[in-house]
């Protein structure tokens, strides 16, 4: 199968604007291959390579096509720095779905300007929950712990019964804060009601290793998850450098998971650890 498209910018390429280019659809088994969707007369952002053919195919099968009502031109730029504007300016436009579908997009950047940031700053106060948490989303990314803070104030007020799409990558970003200038809201954010933010929390512990945090960690111990448990452990090991028995496989906890925990709810009452 293959689809025209017209290009109306171009952030990376050869290609002229105004052109019309040939995307091919690749012919992969199974079937049931999840394939970007062009819709026939939309405007989209495409992610394109040159295919063997010499046409293009999609160089991501989940990003490779993000549809817009708009896109802003620029003018000046190139390359990422063009892209990141244009979805900066996205942001300031009043549609509903290219602002989720711009932020989506902003949490990929290694590097986000000022400008950009100026931007989604005042949509993590979104009244819009898709909105706001894509916003921190993309905030997260800095790695600052402002913006640790600001989702911790966000869940705590957050009175939605089902978990919000958009825990899912804010999970993983979380697990990447190493500051502990964040510790007391990684902490606070490690007893979270989602489970996703909950792995993330744990995940940001481990990396920050902190001996402030035996406490919280010695609490974890009897969270309803197998891997928040799991994850307790290790950290406990890690930070306080004990080996042997104390520190075991995932596999090895899977097999006898409260002799771990039991284990380490010991040394914790030793220690005077245990959690009030």
């Amino acid at each position: 199968m293959i689809a025209k498209a017209r290009v109306e910018d171009l952030y990376r390429g050869t290609v002229t604007v105004g052109s019309t280019i040939l995307i091919e659809y690749e012919d992969e088994r199974p079937a049931t291959r999840v394939l970007p969707v062009l819709i026939a007369g939309s405007r989209a952002l495409l992610f394109l390579r040159m295919g063997p053919s010499l046409n293009y195919t999609f160089s991501d099968a989940f990003m490779g096509v993000t549809l817009f009502t708009s896109i802003p031109l620029q003018q000046g730029s190139s390359g990422l720095v063009k892209l990141q504007s244009a979805l900066a300016d996205v942001l300031g436009a009043s549609n509903h779905n290219d602002t989720i579908a711009a932020l989506r997009i902003l949490q990929g950047f290694d590097q986000l300007g000022s400008n950009t940031l100026g931007k989604v700053e005042p949509l993590s106060n979104s009244n819009d929950p898709a909105v706001a948490l894509g916003a921190i989303a993309v905030l997260l990314n800095t790695k600052s712990p402002v913006s640790v803070e600001q989702l911790r104030e966000y869940l705590s007020g957050h009175n939605g019964a089902a978990e919000p799409v958009a825990l899912v990558s804010i999970g993983s970003e979380l697990g990447q804060i190493d500051d502990e200038r964040a510790l007391a809201s990684i902490e606070s954010l490690a007893d979270s009601r989602y489970l996703t933010i909950r792995l993330g929390a744990m995940h940001a512990l481990r990396r920050m290793k902190s001996e402030a945090s035996a406490t919280v960690l010695i609490h974890k111990l009897d969270d309803p998850d197998s891997i928040i448990q799991y994850l307790a452990v290790i950290t406990l090991a890690e930070i306080f450098k004990k080996q042997g028995e104390y520190s075991p496989s995932l596999h090895s906890f899977d097999q006898k998971p409260l002799d771990y925990i039991n284990l380490w709810k010991a040394w914790a009452l030793e220690k005077q650890l245990a959690p009030e």
